[in-house]
């Protein structure tokens, strides 16, 4: 059944490539307006239907595994739900990478645990920032090992009491998570707009990495957890020209990320990574978050999600070339929520507070 499946996928592509060459090639070319030449738009439709065929192959296959990864049935029938929004939002880039009996495993364990632990969760948040086995554009190396990914599960889920909450088992993992190393990961600042060890795996060899890397960890971290999470971050920071004479080129206005979670509170919270701080406390709000503006696409607030519907994308100025990290935008829920509040003249004996 799967062979013939796969065959008739592989015919439907040669009908395809072969109408569209009889729609580009056939007509008159003395009568073709080479300003309006068809050949681009056949050859656009011609990939994304490649790219969909791409997509169901990877799912039958990811699908036909599941009965070997799992017997239980109600796991098997969210798996293949669960399957099927994975690979409909996977990078374009990362189809020929990721492997078919990896995303089956990924999800029948992620599922289980969100039964076992987090059954609060809801489903769209679960599939969008619990199931993805990817945050940014890290390398996907041995960061998705089963190796790793045991080794990163069994150390995580120690700290993760029955009795926890999302929110305080997020807390203990942003200082717990970094300990798998001896001694634990450290912050290692890059140079302006790069980024040092990236992915996991890069982040445990090296036991250290930049803001970027330490976001990454963290999320893999708390996903293998159980917990929603996902990688925040600004391109440039707005500080002015005194602080930036060269703008954006300023060592003072690039880039930072950080980490948001879910919370069983139904929302979400942010947290400053390899720090001992509570959720929604962080050096940089809301000073420099205060600064920035919705909508300017290099100084506001993104939050990487798995929905590759969304208009926007996460510019990731130390990957510029990287254009599938979808992304929405934070800075008013930042703005709205965590401001300075008026103070009397000369006073700069001001705190931030919470709305």
């Amino acid at each position: 059944m799967r062979l013939i499946f796969v065959l008739l996928l592989a015919v439907l592509q040669l009908v395809w490539l072969a109408d569209a060459c009889v729609h580009v090639r056939g007509a008159d070319s003395s009568a073709v307006n080479m300003d309006d030449d068809p050949e681009p738009d056949a050859l656009r439709m011609v990939d994304s239907q490649l790219e969909d065929n791409r997509r169901d192959q990877l799912y039958f296959s990811a699908s036909t595994a599941l009965p070997n990864k799992e017997k239980n049935e109600t796991v098997l029938i969210l798996a293949r739900k669960a399957l099927r929004y994975l690979i409909d939002n996977m990078p374009k880039s990362d189809l020929e990478v990721i492997t078919a009996d990896f995303l089956a495993t990924i999800t029948v364990n992620r599922i289980k645990k969100r039964l076992k632990r987090w059954p609060e969760v809801p489903w769209d948040v679960f599939v969008e920032f619990t199931l993805p086995y990817a945050a940014l554009s890290e390398p996907r190396d041995k960061s998705l090992s089963k190796d790793f990914q045991n080794k990163l599960e069994s150390h995580v889920d120690k700290y993760v009491t029955k009795d926890a909450t999302l929110s305080q088992a997020a807390v203990v993992l942003n200082t717990k998570a970094y300990a798998i190393t001896n001694p634990p990961i450290i912050f290692q600042a890059a140079a302006p707009n790069k980024v040092n060890a990236y992915s996991p795996y890069q982040v445990v060899q090296n036991k250290s990495s930049s803001c970027t890397g330490e976001s990454v960890f963290l999320v893999y971290a708390l996903r293998l957890a159980g917990i929603p999470a996902r990688v925040a971050g600004v391109p440039h920071w707005n500080r002015g020209p005194q602080l930036c004479p060269l703008k954006d080129k300023s060592p003072k206005c690039g880039n930072h990320n950080w980490v948001e979670v879910f919370t069983e509170k139904g929302e979400w919270a942010f947290l400053d990574q390899n720090t001992a701080n509570p959720l929604n406390k962080a050096w940089f709000v809301p000073e420099l978050t205060n600064e920035l503006k919705e909508g300017d696409r290099m100084h506001t607030i993104y939050a990487a999600t798995w929905n590759i519907k969304t208009k926007l994308r996460f510019p990731l100025v130390f990957d510029p070339t990287y254009k599938e990290v979808s992304a929405v935008e934070r800075t008013e829920w930042y703005q709205s929520n965590f401001h300075l509040p008026r103070t009397i003249a000369g006073d700069e004996n001001f705190v931030a507070v919470a709305a």
